[in-house]
């Protein structure tokens, strides 16, 4: 079966895609049966981002090639009108504040309480402060009345 995928190439940190139709059992970035594209995620300035041979892609997608999930958005991205693309990317900038938005609310809603938990937690070591202190003096006591139960049956044993 023969998919429509992109395939990497490029440097560490600088990815570039061929878009390429090759067979599925092949592995991503090696036999291909033809390259009808590329796509550069990292595109800058007067550099192009996306070139997709559509002529092409229609050929083998009518042969019973399947496009892959992303070859399908970026033809998608292909298809759209300037205008299109500023509405795609306004929608897009809205949902970015959006759960900016609701990120800050958690995080002040979660530092209210958590200066409620950090009292608590002060008052939760200081009593296993003192449970620990207690315990200790205990121990020393205990110690020491073993010592003098200890020394006073040896002064009267000898006798």
């Amino acid at each position: 079966m023969l998919t429509i995928r992109l395939a990497r190439s490029g440097a560490k940190k600088r990815p570039f895609y061929h878009i390429s139709v090759a067979d599925s059992r092949m592995p991503r970035d090696g036999r291909f049966v033809e390259r009808v594209g590329y796509y550069n995620p990292i595109a800058s300035g007067q550099e192009v981002r996306l070139e997709v041979n559509v002529e092409r892609i229609d050929y083998w997608i009518s042969k019973g090639a399947q496009p892959s999930d992303r070859v399908l958005n970026l033809l998608k991205q292909n298809k759209e009108t300037p205008e299109q693309t500023e509405k795609r990317l306004a929608v897009k900038d809205a949902k970015r504040v959006k759960k900016l938005a609701l990120k800050a609310a958690a995080k002040q809603a979660e530092e209210a309480p958590a200066e409620e938990t950090i009292t608590q937690e002060r008052g939760n070591s200081l009593f296993i402060i003192l449970s620990l202190v207690i315990i200790a003096l205990l121990f020393l006591v205990s110690l020491l009345m073993n010592y003098k139960l200890l020394t006073w049956r040896s002064k009267y044993k000898d006798q």
